[in-house]
């Protein structure tokens, strides 16, 4: 397995010692897969001398011993929700424009 140091390294913004653990603060907010399970919105990581801690956005702690661990990547995958959402906007302004003209339009009559 890669090490998490190097797995985490291109997401990272900052990271700090704390106790002999590393902790990295992420770039953005990712999903974890780990071993069969999947982790969402994790957007901190910390990585001791026998275990892994995932922080997520709802304040909740993921903790892993490494030597449990067969399967760990990172996704990132906040760009498609970012472009869908743009796109569910972009279509209500349009619907919300198009009911304003029918119902003036009905107002005039």
């Amino acid at each position: 397995m890669i090490s998490p140091d190097e797995l985490l390294k291109p997401n990272v913004s900052t990271t700090f010692a704390r106790n002999g653990s590393k902790i990295y603060i992420l770039k953005n907010f990712y999903d974890f897969s780990v071993n069969d399970d999947i982790y969402y919105s994790i957007n901190m990581v910390e990585v001791g001398n026998s275990n892994i801690i995932l922080y997520s956005l709802n304040r909740r702690r993921y903790v892993f011993s490494l030597d449990s661990i067969s399967f760990f990547k990172v996704h990132y995958r906040y760009e498609k929700v970012k472009l869908n959402l743009i796109r569910y906007l972009l279509y209500m302004g349009i619907y919300s424009v198009a009911m304003a003209r029918i119902l003036s339009f009905v107002a005039r009559l």
